[in-house]
């Protein structure tokens, strides 16, 4: 589903920015139909002069990673006006912020673990092709992954866990309307199986929300009352998406 949710947070964003940004979308595609290739590119810190291969696939992914917070999708329009007129450093300067503390926070090992054991087992022929049509990023994001989950030895999950939640647990979701993972589809499917659950969506947010704006007070009082009756989240409705980037300044 990543490529699918990716493109439905892409054209939020295209959206939201159309109004400085009208031509986003088709700028984005002439980029990707023709990469920059081979470029010499000043590191947007330290100014130090860069060799680098930018294809398709790479700049793709850059666009995902950067939707999953608003700060860098708002940065996403300028970067790829700027790189039609030759000026990379934008997109080199989202790379740097989306691979800043990466390698200490995410075992690749145990990702793997997890997707090759639950998510790669339930990928049938012609699924991936059918997942990604109409969407810019294609195959890329599934193919690596299924590529390694054939060398690593990860029991498929059994059968039992594709079976729904169903709990009376008081349970909070919280769902960024724009996030590339996990949007408000996913919540509201969660939420199916659940008696006492309150889904929050938060209009223009990305991916990972309890320490956005008013939200660490939500959460705190949901854990403290134990209980989504009568929780107040209405000042969510002042947060969303920053204006976009309109210069590197």
């Amino acid at each position: 589903a990543a490529a699918a949710d990716g493109q439905a947070a892409l054209d939020a964003l295209a959206l939201d920015v159309a109004q400085e940004f009208p031509t986003f979308r088709q700028d984005l595609d002439r980029l990707l139909a023709h990469p920059p290739g081979p470029v010499v590119v000043a590191h947007p810190r330290t100014g130090e002069r860069q060799r680098l291969h930018v294809d398709r696939d790479a700049l793709a992914s850059l666009v995902r990673g950067a939707l999953y917070l608003p700060e860098l999708a708002s940065l996403l329009p300028l970067a790829v006006r700027r790189a039609l007129q030759g000026d990379l450093v934008p997109f080199v300067g989202l790379a740097g912020a989306l691979s800043v503390g990466m390698s200490d926070s995410v075992s690749v090992g145990l990702m793997l673990a997890v997707l090759c054991a639950e998510d790669v087992p339930r990928i049938g022929p012609g699924d991936v092709a059918r997942s990604v049509r109409g969407t810019i990023f294609g195959p890329a994001l599934v193919t690596p992954m299924i590529d390694a989950c054939a060398v690593i030895s990860a029991p498929p999950a059994p059968p039992e866990r594709d079976a729904a939640v169903r709990s009376d647990v008081p349970t909070l979701i919280l769902s960024g309307a724009a996030d590339p993972a996990t949007p408000p589809r996913w919540g509201q499917r969660v939420a199916s199986g659940l008696s006492r659950v309150r889904h929050v969506q938060v209009a223009g947010m990305g991916h990972g929300l309890t320490r956005r704006g008013c939200l660490p007070d939500v959460v705190t009082e949901f854990v403290e009352a134990a209980s989504v009756e009568g929780l107040d989240a209405a000042c969510v409705a002042r947060l969303g998406r920053p204006a976009p980037f309109v210069g590197v300044t």
